[in-house]
């Protein structure tokens, strides 16, 4: 990726107030090659982060290490640049999973000026071993510029009748190291006993594709969805999210079908628009038929969405044509 092209879009980031940049999401991918001094070593590793209102979530996996991680930490300092330690995450690890929290009431507190260099690409994270003290792999931490999408989550969404005054919100992202995603829920009518996403466009039930009960601390839940997964990610899955067909759904002892639902649309991406008639058809056509396509051009590829009416029978091909109007 060429990092000269965040530049506008990370200086509008640090102008911006906390609150409105809530859920920016961030991932690394660990290698031995980022390391500032010589080490030779065929592990790897993915780290995910959200930085939230409450602080920054993180989730790291690492494989292939040459043995038991000594040590684990974010520095700060750019690509390529040795820098001091900011947050000790050693005690997060369980074998090669680390998840954990960073807030300003922390020991090694995340502070404003922590903030803006987590935002300007310049913290890092480190993972030492025993043959490798100084760091084995390491993983610079980028601002993700994948496929964005959001769910409000309410009552009224569900297909059950459902009295609540309860509402939420999640961000989702689709990145190289999966799918990312924030949610936040309150004014539940008791504790959350189940939360996923479901397989169904709006105003239908679907089946649970991702078990995300777990991943909820309270009244948020921070977490990473991929094709490794019980539940895996699968194409089918991802072009179904990308297109508006999967919704979030939590559940509660009073309303197990669900007291608050959301549909995951997508917000990011250059986005386009078209409207199908016979009119714009270069030769001679009599029909009335009509259509309208979305389109959001992303990381994950072009995501659309194609409707059509009133053709004169069923479909026997439909293309993308390369050519300007008229041609």
């Amino acid at each position: 990726m060429n990092r000269s092209a965040t530049l506008l879009p990370l200086v509008a980031l640090l102008m911006m107030p906390f609150a409105a940049r809530a859920q920016t999401f961030f991932t690394g991918t660990f290698s031995a090659d980022q390391e500032t001094h010589s080490v030779t070593s065929a592990a790897t590793g993915t780290a995910a982060v959200a930085l939230t209102a409450e602080g920054v979530r993180f989730i790291v996996s690492v494989e292939g290490l040459s043995g038991p991680i000594a040590a684990a930490h974010f520095h700060n300092a750019a690509a390529g640049v040795n820098g001091g330690v900011v947050k000790t995450i050693t005690g997060d690890f369980d074998g090669g999973s680390a998840v954990g929290r960073w807030t300003v009431s922390d020991a090694e507190p995340l502070t404003d000026e922590l903030t803006a260099a987590l935002l300007a690409g310049n913290l890092y994270l480190n993972v030492h071993t025993a043959a490798n003290p100084a760091g084995e792999i390491r993983a610079q931490l980028y601002p993700t510029s994948g496929a964005g999408l959001t769910a409000v989550l309410t009552p009224e969404q569900e297909v059950s009748d459902v009295t609540s005054t309860a509402t939420g919100t999640a961000s989702v992202q689709v990145t190289d190291a999966g799918v990312l995603y924030f949610a936040t829920v309150s004014g539940l009518s008791g504790p959350i006993a189940a939360a996923h996403f479901h397989n169904a466009p709006a105003g239908v039930n679907g089946g649970v594709v991702k078990t995300i009960t777990g991943d909820f601390s309270g009244a948020t839940a921070f977490g990473r969805w991929t094709a490794s997964d019980a539940e895996p990610l699968t194409d089918a899955l991802l072009a179904a999210l990308l297109t508006g067909k999967l919704y979030l759904n939590v559940h509660t002892a009073a309303n197990p079908g669900g007291e608050i639902r959301g549909q995951v649309m997508l917000t990011g991406g250059w986005s386009f628009s078209a409207a199908l008639d016979a009119a714009q058809e270069p030769g001679n056509v009599t029909s009335s038929a009509t259509g309208t396509a979305a389109l959001t051009f992303t990381d994950a590829g072009l995501a659309f969405h194609l409707t059509v009416t009133g053709l004169s029978g069923p479909l026997t091909a439909a293309h993308f044509h390369n050519a300007p109007a008229g041609v």
